[in-house]
């Protein structure tokens, strides 16, 4: 490669036509994302599988040890984040990372069921966390790196479903795996190395095709201050602090003292929401498989159905909250997820368990519809609520929140399903998994109160508005 090609601040990729999204390089870009999806859902689906060899009753020990990568989502995210705001490389700001983390990441997963000792598993694990976390945020940011303001909307729509569908594929590929003939014992030797090598797939189609604007001429090192790219020309430019910056945990302050708490109910909202979900998404493929008798390539049935039916809908979620108002679509969201989710505890679940399964499928489809309108529709509520000039700090406290549940949920959950196990069903321990929905129902029905105290956070946003930030702030939940 030339040197002309590394010319620093100087743009290697075709600056953007005024005010046209470039869909192809938008959903190229989109494929860091990708990566990150792809992983995790087979990841999340297989691993605690994997642990249950060595804690067969240990669900909080799983728990614990499944929220690592929350844990480190808490502490290390922001920290990379901002690193690659100054990272000075001939290959970019974001590249350095994605390439790295990627690729580290991709090669530790090959070695997860050849993990025969306890400690070597959870070592693998806390590895493959951490490069996870050393590129997740940069492959979020860079599409509005090269995205001009007022067309991140669609472009953060098009980089959510590519990556979604990435989610989608990876929990597919149980189904994968038994098509082809190979057995349950066989999937996880044949299941992580394909994995792998779709992540290693995404990524050469990445490096090669997106060309990031040099920041420097050497390999890597690091600015005082941060580097910005003009999102039209693809220059290096000087950067322009639109907002204040505040440290998150006086800020996090400042809205609890408050006279209007409606920003602590939102939270608390938040906080309650994802705690419910975050225990899906860790003890799912375990309650399949132990409760309902699932083999890995008819549960990741239900995976795909739930993740495809919020990639559809999201569009529709956005359009219905602008017009009826973002809190009364919540509020209607979140009655109707509280009604399925009786639904499925009192007749779908337990039809699955005789081994009738088409109605738990349907209720999965309907949950993740409704669940999709929650998600879209908090981040307006966050955004209105916002003093001037701190939407991203609030933005971020939103995540804070997020990803706190996100890290406990999973080992309160085991340690509720190991209690259940020990001392309600001692002699069919399976019987423990069936808490599992009553817990999430539980919590949504603290979130949906809580709900009902948060005042205002819509009239004084504009459609406008909503779009600018929906661009620049929400990263897929």
């Amino acid at each position: 490669m030339s040197n002309s090609s590394h010319s620093v601040g100087v743009a290697r990729m075709r600056p953007n036509v005024p005010k046209k999204l470039n869909y192809g390089r938008t959903i190229l870009l989109s494929f860091a994302f990708t990566i990150v999806l792809l992983a995790w859902s087979f990841f999340n689906i297989r691993v605690p599988l994997l642990l249950y060899q060595f804690f067969e009753e240990g669900d909080i020990a799983i728990g614990f040890i499944m929220a690592i990568d929350n844990i480190l989502a808490v502490l290390v995210h922001p920290f990379f984040g901002a690193l690659s705001d100054r990272t000075k490389s001939r290959f970019g700001r974001r590249v350095p990372y994605i390439f790295a983390g990627a690729l580290i990441s991709a090669v530790l997963f090959v070695f997860f069921p050849y993990m025969k000792v306890v400690w070597g598993l959870i070592v693998i694990i806390f590895l493959f966390d951490l490069a996870m976390s050393l590129y997740r945020t940069a492959s979020i940011i860079i599409v509005p790196d090269y995205t001009s303001e007022e067309l991140r909307a669609k472009a953060s729509g098009i980089q959510q479903f590519i990556a979604n569908l990435g989610g989608a594929i990876g929990f597919a590929i149980p189904m994968v795996v038994s098509f082809l003939g190979f057995s349950e014992e066989q999937l996880d030797k044949i299941g992580f190395p394909i994995v792998a090598g779709l992540m290693l797939v995404f990524l050469i189609l990445f490096i090669f095709i997106i060309k990031e604007t040099p920041t420097s001429k050497g390999i890597l090192s690091f600015s005082k201050s941060e580097l910005a790219i003009n999102p039209e020309t693809f220059h290096l430019t000087q950067d322009k602090k639109e907002e204040k910056r505040m440290p998150v945990l006086k800020t996090i302050g400042n809205i609890f003292n408050q006279k209007d708490k409606s920003m602590v109910f939102t939270l608390l909202f938040v906080f309650f929401t994802y705690l419910a979900f975050g225990s899906v998404e860790t003890f799912f493929s375990s309650f399949a498989e132990f409760f309902l008798g699932l083999e890995p390539a008819e549960y990741s049935i239900y995976l795909i159905a739930y993740s495809l039916s919020m990639i559809l809908t999201a569009y529709f979620h956005g359009v219905i909250g602008q017009k009826i108002g973002r809190k009364r679509a919540i509020k209607i969201d979140m009655g109707i997820l509280l009604f399925l989710l009786i639904i499925m505890i009192v007749f779908s679940i337990p039809q699955a368990r005789d081994g009738t399964f088409v109605y738990l499928l349907i209720n999965f489809v309907l949950v993740g519809i409704f669940w999709m309108g929650v998600i879209v529709n908090t981040f307006p509520v966050v955004w209105a609520l916002a003093p001037e000039g701190q939407v991203g700090s609030y933005t971020g406290i939103y995540y804070t929140f997020n990803q706190l549940a996100y890290t406990l949920s999973p080992i309160i959950v085991g340690g509720i399903l190991q209690l259940f196990g020990r001392y309600v069903w001692p002699t069919q321990t399976e019987l423990r998994f069936i808490i599992l929905f009553p817990y999430l129902f539980l919590c949504l029905m603290v979130a949906f109160i809580i709900l009902f105290f948060i005042k205002g956070g819509e009239a004084n946003i504009s459609k406008e508005k909503v779009e600018e930030y929906t661009g620049k702030y929400v990263q897929n939940d």
